[in-house]
């Protein structure tokens, strides 16, 4: 591990009415972690001091209730999909960082 500081956050609901929850700090493995279990995220641009938000509501998926059309049910059954957990968590991470949006060629994940 580096030997930056490793941040802890504070609850969520303590966030402002976009969801910003704290600012500052850095983006080690450590940080990262402990934000991401309390469902913090971090978002800014280049250049700009790291900003830390939990919006409510957070966009969330209730099995339950997805339709799934025709088109999409033939597709999942040909199993060309795999479904994990906790399986490559760097590798994905890293695929992100290195996928541009459309906006040009910066990426959502801004490496240090």
């Amino acid at each position: 591990m580096n030997d930056e500081a490793i941040y802890d956050f504070p609850e969520p609901i303590i966030g402002d009415e976009y969801g910003l929850v704290a600012i500052g700090g850095n983006l080690s493995t450590g940080t990262l972690i402990n934000a991401y279990k309390k469902g913090i995220f971090p978002w800014f641009n280049p250049g700009e001091i790291i900003q830390w938000f939990s919006p409510d509501p957070r966009f969330v998926l209730f099995p339950e209730k997805i339709k799934v059309s025709h088109s999409m049910k033939n597709v999942v059954n040909k199993n060309i999909f795999k479904f994990t957990v906790d399986h490559a968590f760097r590798e994905v991470v890293h695929g992100c960082r290195l996928a541009k949006r459309d906006e040009g060629n910066s990426s959502w994940i801004v490496k240090k």
